[in-house]
């Protein structure tokens, strides 16, 4: 998803950083390395508004999982986006992340046995 977020087409970045804002709020901080999120927060001073928009949702989301320590995260930031983001935080509540398991993808996972992939069985009710 990091390498979308460096595309030169806005909507590919606005949708980029708009998944792996839901993905750090269902999941955790643990979907994302800490060094990514300097990488995120360079969108800030991007050109386009939607852009801009959707990076300031995004540090927001991570902010509600991590809180202050956001800012350990984000390294040296310019003034401006500083000011940006503080704002962005003022109506940004901070919760306890879900911490729910990752899905295999497409729902299909490797047996044991190492014959191959099966498909996962919901459980029965």
């Amino acid at each position: 998803l990091l390498d979308a977020s460096k595309s030169k087409n806005a909507r590919t970045r606005v949708e980029c950083l708009d998944e792996m804002g839901q993905m750090i709020v269902r999941h955790g901080i643990e979907v994302c390395q800490p060094k990514l999120i300097k990488e995120i927060a360079v969108n800030i001073g991007d050109t386009d508004k939607a852009v801009r928009s959707t990076t300031l949702n995004c540090i927001a989301n991570i902010y509600a999982v991590v809180g202050d320590k956001i800012w350990k995260l984000l390294g040296r930031v310019p003034d401006a986006h500083r000011t940006l983001l503080m704002e962005k935080f003022k109506y940004t509540q901070i919760q306890e992340p879900s911490h729910e398991p990752l899905p295999p993808v497409g729902g299909v996972s490797r047996q044991s046995s190492g014959k191959g992939l099966a498909r996962t069985q919901p459980p029965p009710p």
